[in-house]
């Protein structure tokens, strides 16, 4: 079996609709959704390049978003037909590039917040929020290989979801409670520079879904 397709989600039958995650998440976050269109759609959700722990190794070094594109081609084709892509911040991001790769191939796109953060970069790299994209970006991929992970995951939370939810998240001694917060660190970052190996060894090592934040 293909890689892509061995921690697939799928439920229901009729038009296919392709559910695309955020960072630090996995297909999973797309359970309440999948049950709801369940009774008329064909609803897949698969878990994205690096967050299946049979992402193959030597595919890891020197990822970039192709390999995304590629490892998501087998879905495509189990659903057959036209889909409907939906697309949640990386997931977004990784839907828009399918639809100019295989525009015959989508029917429709579904995006909630995709993370487009390098257009806001190049357009006006000066732009006080380009600046602080930026550095938070690098700030991520910092703490990513020198191994600060617990902590680099959790002010990253606190970053996109205000101050406390990266704390609520930490055991005493300041470790996250669950794997996906722990992943947040590297699996993404806003100037989109957490495709460094490092970045995504640690991806692959801590693949599962969060359910405490």
């Amino acid at each position: 079996m293909d890689a892509t397709l061995a921690t697939l989600r799928e439920a229901g039958t009729g038009d296919p609709v392709v559910c695309l995650h955020a960072s630090a998440s996995t297909g999973g976050q797309w359970r309440a959704l999948m049950e709801r269109l369940a009774p008329a759609w064909h609803v897949i959700a698969p878990d994205q390049f690096g967050y299946c722990r049979r992402t193959p190794q030597e595919r890891i070094e020197g990822f970039m978003l192709a390999d995304e594109l590629d490892w998501l081609a087998p879905v495509l084709e189990r659903a057959g037909g036209r889909v409907h892509l939906v697309g949640h911040s990386y997931g977004g991001l990784i839907a828009m590039l399918a639809a100019l790769r295989w525009p015959a191939r989508v029917r429709s796109l579904a995006l909630y917040e995709p993370a487009c953060w390098s257009v806001a970069v190049r357009d006006d790299p000066t732009h006080p929020g380009a600046i602080e994209l930026d550095r938070v970006g690098a700030s991520v991929i910092r703490g990513a290989e020198t191994g600060a992970l617990e902590t680099t995951a959790a002010d990253f939370v606190e970053y996109w979801s205000g101050q406390g939810p990266g704390r609520r998240c930490r055991r005493s001694g300041g470790r996250p409670r669950c794997a996906s917060c722990r992943r947040s660190a590297a699996s993404s970052s806003p100037s989109a520079r957490s495709t460094t190996p490092a970045a995504l060894r640690w991806r692959r090592t801590h693949a599962s879904t969060c359910r405490c934040c």
